[in-house]
Formats: C-alpha cells, structure tokens, sequence
C-alpha cells in the first residue's frame, strides 16, 4: 500500500531538489501539482439521480449524521465519531470531507472503504453504507436493492468537486495568488510537504506511516494494520487531500488537534523531522487558506 504512487513519489523528490527559490516557476507548479491523480468520473449523471442521492444522503440517520453539508463544512465532521474498523473494533475516526470524493485514490484514512488499486468510489460508498447500516441503520427505506441507493448516493458525491483561485494559479494564472500566497507554497514544497500532499488535491492518493522521523505521541489505533493485518501497515493512514483543511478541523486520523497552525508544525516534526520557525508555519497556513477559497457553486 505504501508503494502507490512511488513513481510520482520520486518525481517529487526530485522537484524538491529544485525548487529552493522564492517562488515556484511554472514548470514545477505543473509537475507537482497539475493534474489529478485519477479523476474518477463516469457519465454525467441523471440530475434526478443526483437529487435522489442528497435526499439519501441527508435523510435522519444517513450520512448527514457524520459528514456535516452545511454550509463552509464541506462534508467533515465537527468532531471525531466511534466507528466501526476492519478489524470489528471501535475507535474515535475523524470524519473527513467529502467534497472532491471522485477525484482521490483512497477512501477512509486506512483505506478499508476500497482497495485504492481494484475499486472505486461506487465501492466505497457501499462499503461506509454497509458500516452505518450495522451502527445505526438510516431511517430512509432503501427499496428492496441496496445497488440503487449506492448509485444514487455516488452521483451525488460525484457532483461535489471544488474549483477556486488555486486552480486558476495551476493553471497559469500567477495572479491567482498573492504574493504571500506563492511565498507560502515554496515553503510547503521546500520542506518536503508536497511529495505526500501533491496532485491538484495536495494529497488523497496514497497511505504512509504517521511518525517516520518522531514516533506519534499516541499508538493505540493500528491503522492499515487492521485492514491488512500486515505488521507493515501498523500505523499507516491516508494522506489526506488538504484542499479544503482550512474549513475542515478537527485534523488527523483522530480529530486530536484543533489548530491548523499546530497541524503544520506536528506534520514538519514527526513526519519530516523539522521544527518550523513560526514564520514557516504561518507561510504554509497562508497558502492552504487560500487554497481553499472556492468559487461559488
């Protein structure tokens, strides 16, 4: 599971050794963060399939239980929940966002809700419908088929993908971001943030060990280790997209920390091994507030 995307991993690595300038140029916005990982789009759906879908979503005791729609939420959660793992066991998960679902690689911070190389979104919605469905069954009836619901539960999730200024500045437009803005990318990318959280997204596509440089300060919940069973996989989890983690706290696998600031300097610390100056940090949250600032839809 760690080896996905390796390729892209190392293409990163190597960006990383030339980008150690004030702003990024444009050839490296490009290759870093360009394109999509996979962009998981089937047909455009039937708009009834999508409104039947938020009608699902959103019914007593459906999805809208966790995943909070309400408006600047994006689908996260205020607080972390108890759910139910791969291993039978439940322990307190952050509930992440669900806008852009279509365009990342793996689901669930351990991956359980698909296997990021053999399934896809429409498995994984049916995989997390499975789990509310033994915790607390939705109040909405699901007709006598469960494939219908989950199709119309994916075209809903499907509909929900972000466009903003970044986009724009990946695109070509440097006057997309500010100057501040641009200053605080080159700081996330020199210090080595962008080669788990590239792609337009800044991550969603792959799952590493939290803790490689500084052990984490908890270890009780085993992450990909519960899906796989493989000790390798023992507190590995998803890098998750940062697009929208300005609106999204609480942050980690866990929901432990409220401040986006904080979240920076703990990542830097025991995923990289460096202690940020407050002027780094604050360079970084600069520039992942503005990434997400979206159009209105």
């Amino acid at each position: 599971m760690r080896g996905i995307g390796d390729a892209l991993f190392a293409l990163l690595a190597c960006c990383l050794t030339s980008c150690a300038t004030d702003e990024l140029d444009q050839d490296t916005v490009t290759t870093l963060f360009g394109t999509d990982p996979r962009v998981l789009r089937a047909a455009p759906a039937d708009p009834s399939e999508v409104r039947r879908g938020e009608a699902l979503f959103r019914a007593e005791g459906s999805c809208a239980r966790c995943h909070d729609m309400r408006a600047g939420r994006y689908g996260a959660g205020r607080e972390s929940q108890r759910v139910v793992t791969a291993d039978g066991a439940e322990r307190h998960r952050d509930v992440p966002a669900l806008y852009d679902a279509a365009r990342q690689i793996v689901w669930g911070w351990d991956g359980w809700f698909a296997d990021p190389v053999r399934m896809g979104l429409e498995d994984a919605v049916g995989r997390c419908f499975a789990n509310l469905e033994r915790t607390a069954p939705p109040a909405a009836p699901l007709g006598e088929s469960r494939d219908e619901p989950i199709q119309a539960l994916t075209a809903y999730l499907r509909s929900l993908e972000s466009r903003g200024r970044w986009d724009r500045f990946v695109e070509g437009d440097r006057d997309a971001l500010t100057a501040d803005e641009r200053g605080g990318l080159e700081v996330f990318v020199r210090t080595g943030c962008a080669a788990c959280h590239g792609t337009r997204l800044l991550g969603g596509r792959s799952i590493h060990p939290l803790g490689v440089a500084e052990p984490w300060p908890t270890d009780d919940d085993p992450g990909r280790l519960a899906v796989t069973g493989e000790d390798r996989d023992r507190a590995c989890f998803e890098a998750p997209p940062l697009r929208l983690v300005a609106h999204t706290a609480p942050y980690f696998h866990d929901g432990s920390v409220d401040e986006l600031s904080e979240a920076i300097r703990r990542m830097a610390r025991h995923e990289l091994g460096k202690e940020l100056a407050d002027a780094e940090v604050a360079a970084i949250e600069v520039f992942l507030r503005a990434v997400g600032e979206l159009d209105p839809r």
